[in-house]
Parts: structure tokens; C-alpha cells; sequence
């Protein structure tokens, strides 16, 4: 059984949150600009490819609330 949901949404101009600095959050934030999404991401650890991208970094532990404005996390 697959375990993953593939979901089709219009992200474009959205506000998207990634929780995260690692690789796998380097490849979803790729991911969300190809689709012309505004990306947040908030770690305490980002990795160095990450912040060069255009996106809103916050160097920081996710809290509650964090989610509240994005359409997609």
C-alpha cells in the first residue's frame, strides 16, 4: 500500500510554511517557488542552501500558531 496522498492545489501567491532546515526541506521549498508559492520557513538549524533562496527565514523552534496564515504546511 502506498502510503503517500498526492494532492493537486493551486499554491501559486500562497503563503506556505516549512517547518524544517534540512535536506528534505530544501526539497520541498524547491518544490512550493517552482509553483510561485511565498515560502516561510522556520528552523533553529538552516541549512546554508536555504538561505539563499527567496523565501521568509525564522530562526526558530515552530510554535503554535505558526500555521494559522498558510495555506499549505
Amino acid at each position: 500500500m502506498n502510503n503517500l496522498l498526492p494532492i493537486f492545489m493551486k499554491i501559486e501567491e500562497s503563503p506556505c510554511l516549512v517547518v524544517g532546515g534540512g535536506k528534505i526541506a530544501l526539497q520541498k521549498i524547491h518544490q512550493l517557488l517552482d509553483n510561485k508559492a511565498t515560502v516561510t520557513v522556520i528552523s533553529p538549524d538552516i541549512n546554508g542552501s536555504i538561505k539563499s533562496l527567496p523565501i521568509t527565514l525564522l530562526h526558530r523552534c515552530y510554535e503554535p500558531g505558526d500555521i494559522d496564515r498558510a495555506k499549505l504546511v
